[in-house]
């Protein structure tokens, strides 16, 4: 018996999830015509307007050439009447370039003090000690007795 309901138990869940995909599925065929039909124009659009900025640019491109075709020559008058004006006045390509130089202004403050840097090698070892030719003289060991007494000095201004 226990095996019996185990087995109706798993028929049930499978039908069960047997249901839940092929539902799954037709929702899924069900809902792709009317999103193509809605996608459908919005890619129709974009295409329109890509293919309409391409002719504009075309048609830009062959409106700036012809205007600038116009100016081909222009420059090379320009600089025949700039010479002709150099002639007449007697000046020269020279004379007329102005030089960019003024006189060096006051000097300006001084700036902050940097970081300090960084620590400097090890120096050279020291010579070595030498030994005093004569031992060291022991003071105390000559002068065994302290002196006497002084005698008082004179009062102080008060």
């Amino acid at each position: 018996m226990n095996e019996n309901a185990r087995e109706t138990a798993y028929a049930s869940i499978i039908i069960v999830s047997l249901f839940v995909s092929l539902s799954t599925m037709s929702s899924f065929i069900i809902s792709v015509h009317p999103l193509a039909t809605i996608i459908r124009p919005s890619i129709q659009n974009i295409v329109n307007d890509a293919t309409y900025c391409q002719e504009s640019a075309l048609e830009m491109k062959g409106i700036l050439s012809e205007v600038g075709s116009q100016f081909d020559n222009i420059t090379r008058q320009k600089r025949d009447e700039v010479d002709d004006f150099l002639r007449e006045t007697g000046q020269t390509a020279r004379e007329r370039v102005c030089e960019c130089r003024h006189p060096q202004g006051p000097p300006g403050l001084s700036g902050r003090d940097g970081m300090p840097g960084p620590k400097g090698s090890e120096g050279a070892p020291g010579l070595p000690a030498r030994l005093p030719c004569e031992p060291p003289v022991d003071y105390k060991s000559l002068c065994a007795d302290p002196c006497p007494r002084g005698v008082q000095g004179a009062t102080g201004i008060t």
